[in-house]
């Protein structure tokens, strides 16, 4: 996580933190999930991989906070990566698509991958 913690502790220490308040947790732990309740985010931003392992804990965050703002942050995809790692083209677009569906948005890191998005979404 060193370029996404990086980002995330200067986001935290901004002058923004003066009229936000910022709570960086790992979707890892069943403990930060349900914290999310108590804390009622209005924003939810996502870095990890939208795998399908991945994909029961996005929905639950989903239906724990149905108020919340669920941004995908996609950093790990790309026509490349596909093109060298993935066998399963079909599968792979399927849960993409599934990941996605579940945000309010996703952030693409180029204009290139924003055309690969949408060429295979």
């Amino acid at each position: 996580m060193g370029g996404i913690k990086s980002t995330l502790d200067g986001l935290v220490k901004s002058y923004l933190s003066k009229e936000f308040e910022f709570s960086v947790l790992s979707l890892n732990s069943n403990k930060s999930i349900f914290k999310c309740l108590c804390l009622k985010p209005d924003v939810i931003m996502c870095s990890q991989a939208s795998r399908l392992k991945n994909l029961p804990v996005l929905r639950l965050l989903k239906l724990l906070n149905p108020h919340a703002k669920i941004i995908i942050r996609e950093h790990h995809y790309s026509q490349g990566y596909e093109q060298f790692n993935v066998s399963d083209k079909i599968q792979f677009h399927e849960i993409l698509k599934l990941n996605y569906g579940l945000a309010n948005q996703v952030i693409a890191i180029s204009q290139a991958q924003v055309e690969w998005m949408a060429k295979i979404l």
